[in-house]
């Protein structure tokens, strides 16, 4: 009962920026969940006959209508296929794709309260798009009276906007905005190859680095020819330097390919790093080396 509350649309939109982004950290990990439980509920109600906050109807009279959590599975409305591999270089967004046949789904997801240009750039060799559609869930910001009786971080109304083209090569995204961008290529990309993996684990996995270099040793490592990927996780506060320097073997291999996170709060997040580079460089034991400024 002391959750059913006079409806409020900014409401609406903390849910809906906190089960995007669990969404978005769920989907990079899809391989290794096992089991998932509903967050948004039909309709439930209290005593008073206010909607609980995580209610998808809420009554209106003597009519029943659909809140502004809905914008959750219209956004996602027909997002299906396999993961395919996608680079991104901004530790304050996350992305993921997906293929089903000739349609592509790219998904972003922008942690902060800031404005981010994204560019778009497609490998050589993919197929023609024929068009576009981008999909934007982000908060209309104005004033809201149940926003400051909550104590809610914004106020506003959340905004589901649809935008369809020939051609899409870059836009910039609201802050904490959730997009989905759907590619129509002419026809099913071919996978361009198959690949054997092999993972090995660092003999520490959490190890506070406090402004001076730190070795992580991995042995047993099977040598050989192709390309080696390190996963690096890093905490620190957000308004830090996340790009630390990292050598292989004594090789520096400080170009990251791509980038999870952040994957807890906004003020000190958990960022992946992923790192790639020659297998050629391992050894049976490989010694990788980090150096962050400050702690």
């Amino acid at each position: 009962r002391k959750l059913a509350q006079p409806y409020c649309r900014s409401r609406d939109y903390d849910i809906l920026n906190s089960v995007t982004t669990m969404f978005m950290q769920l989907s990079a990990h899809p391989d290794k969940i096992l089991k998932t439980v509903p967050f948004l509920t039909a309709g439930a109600e209290g005593r008073n006959g206010e909607p609980t906050p995580w209610s998808l109807l809420r009554k209106v009279g003597s009519t029943t209508r659909w809140t502004d959590l809905i914008k959750f599975y219209e956004i996602l409305q027909d997002v299906q296929g396999d993961y395919r591999r996608i680079h991104y270089d901004d530790p304050k967004l996350i992305a993921h794709m997906l293929l089903d046949g000739s349609t592509g789904w790219v998904l972003i997801k922008n942690y902060i309260m800031e404005r981010k240009k994204v560019d778009m750039d497609f490998l050589n060799g993919l197929p023609a798009v024929s068009s576009f559609e981008l999909r934007r869930l982000y908060l209309r910001e104005g004033p809201d009276a149940c926003a400051r009786e909550a104590k809610l971080r914004r106020s506003g109304a959340p905004m589901l906007m649809t935008q369809r083209s020939a051609r899409l090569s870059s836009f910039t995204m609201y802050p904490e905005e959730f997009s989905v961008i759907k590619i129509n290529f002419q026809k099913r990309p071919p996978p361009r190859r198959q690949v054997t993996v092999r993972s090995h684990y660092a003999d520490r996995q959490v190890v506070t680095i406090r402004g001076g270099a730190e070795k992580f040793v991995f042995r047993n490592v099977q040598v050989g020819s192709g390309r080696a990927y390190l996963r690096l996780g890093l905490s620190r506060n957000a308004k830090a330097n996340f790009r630390c320097r990292v050598e292989v073997n004594g090789v520096a291999v400080d170009s990251a390919l791509g980038i999870v996170g952040p994957t807890t709060d906004r003020y000190y997040p958990w960022v992946q790093f992923r790192y790639g580079f020659g297998a050629d460089i391992l050894e049976r034991t490989t010694i990788v080396t980090v150096q962050c400024s400050g702690d």
